[in-house]
């Protein structure tokens, strides 16, 4: 088991608030960690690394420990005990207010992949050559096109398709989405902001993950969303 990871400013941004960790304890466990920040100057990036910062060192202590604790219970309460943080000094700080950041975080352990998400960062599951999505975007064009409203082609175009309905940092109050997945031999899971998947399509990502693995991948799905444009910060971390 092995991970990997890269952020890019992009370019067109003068801040990159995207961030990620990726730690491997052996080779049963590890977990990797992608948040994408929002907020004016750079409060959108103080949200992103409290958030990444906050879960990765409380995924570390709980691992370190054998701490039996569930993973999915661990992650959630990692994600808000970082959105309490965050909050707290966005309403105590007035150049933080309205702070936010989504979160996409797996932890593995064994042959099992334990995923928390909140907005539109997504994980994807490659097997055998296809690429699925896990997580569900916390997002307005996500919401319309479930209802059929729009098309999946759409949402990459939609007036609206920046408007995340769900955060770290805005509220006192979050949910937290969770799932599990088996993970069979040559599985890659790919954490991502919304940095690649509004640039680069999904046939496309799933061609790069077949022709390429390692640090390798990342840094080649990376330049394909600055090669379409790159008009936001862009993170990529993938377990193989």
């Amino acid at each position: 088991m092995q991970f990997y990871g890269k952020t890019d400013i992009g370019c067109c941004r003068s801040m990159n608030q995207d961030i990620f960790c990726v730690h491997r304890f052996d080779d049963r466990q590890g977990f990797a960690v992608v948040c994408d920040g929002m907020g004016g100057q750079s409060a959108g990036n103080i949200a992103s690394e409290m958030t990444c910062r906050i879960v990765a060192d409380t995924l570390i202590a709980a691992i370190a420990q054998n701490d039996a604790c569930e993973a999915e219970s661990l992650l959630t309460d990692a994600v808000k005990e970082a959105n309490r943080a965050v909050y707290t000094r966005s309403v105590t700080e007035a150049g933080l207010r309205g702070m936010g950041t989504t979160i996409v975080a797996a932890v593995v352990r064994e042959d099992t992949a334990y995923c928390a998400h909140v907005g539109d960062s997504r994980i994807y599951l490659f097997r055998d050559g296809v690429l699925s999505q896990l997580t569900r975007d916390h997002s307005l064009v996500w919401e319309l096109m479930e209802k059929g409203e729009i098309t999946p082609e759409e949402m990459r175009t939609h007036p609206n398709r920046n408007m995340i309905t769900r955060a770290v940092g805005v509220s006192l109050r979050l949910d937290v989405d969770t799932l599990s997945t088996a993970l069979l031999p040559g599985d890659k899971l790919l954490l991502c902001s919304d940095g690649l998947t509004s640039m680069v399509e999904d046939s496309r990502i799933a061609a790069l993950l077949r022709a390429y693995g390692g640090q390798y991948a990342c840094d080649c799905l990376i330049e394909e969303a600055k090669k379409a444009g790159g008009t936001d910060n862009i993170t990529a971390a993938v377990i193989e």
